[in-house]
């Protein structure tokens, strides 16, 4: 299914510049070190069965949490469609939608949404829809893996003036959906697999 929303950054993503962010980060070495945090996660939260990507590139973190529990039942989207056709074959048992997060439309589906690097690559006029369909997807829990500043700041990227934004996600959620609560938060280095991110665990009150 092609994406019905189109943004500037999805333009990007969506073209030659998504196509070659597939060919810098294709190594499942990288994301198998992100297996210890998925699983800590897990084990954390028993009571998740389902789980939604938002942008999953190629299937790398879903790969990792297939291998952790197969019995998951894992959807991913991702508007690239070199990269979606990817995922599909690397999670042949996973459901891939070729979608942006704009065009999502379940209500209360999965009992844990995540995004991992991609709500950094939404611009500020976007992000309120962004995270509303996050929202709005989660039966329990969202995660978000972002790069993070206290303050919003739009950082140069590959090029691009407009392609990349630090911000204080924790208060973009909460300012929005005050009935979240924080349950988890922390660093992940380069050493777990991730690019030294911050990481928040929310729940639905």
């Amino acid at each position: 299914m092609a994406s019905k929303t189109s943004t500037k950054q999805l333009s990007y993503w969506t073209g030659k510049f998504g196509n070659e962010y597939i060919k810098r980060n294709s190594d499942m070495d990288f994301f198998a070190k992100r297996k210890k945090f998925f699983k800590n996660l897990l084990l954390k939260y028993l009571d998740v069965k389902s789980i939604l990507e938002i942008g999953c590139n190629i299937g790398g973190n879903l790969l990792v949490l297939k291998e952790i529990n197969p019995d998951l039942e894992i959807v991913g989207i991702e508007p690239n469609k070199k990269a979606a056709k990817i995922a599909r074959k690397n999670l042949p048992t996973a459901k891939i939608l070729k979608e942006s997060v704009f065009d999502i439309d379940f209500n209360e589906r999965f009992d844990l949404v995540f995004a991992c690097g991609v709500l950094i690559h939404v611009a500020d006029g976007d992000l309120e829809n962004a995270l509303a369909k996050i929202y709005n997807a989660s039966k329990k829990y969202i995660l978000a893996i972002e790069y993070y500043s206290d303050k919003k700041s739009t950082i140069p990227y590959r090029g691009l003036s407009d392609a990349l934004f630090r911000r204080p996600y924790d208060k973009e959620y909460l300012s929005l959906f005050p009935g979240l609560k924080i349950i988890r938060e922390g660093f992940l280095n380069k050493s777990q697999g991730f690019d030294n991110c911050k990481f928040w665990v929310f729940k639905k009150r």
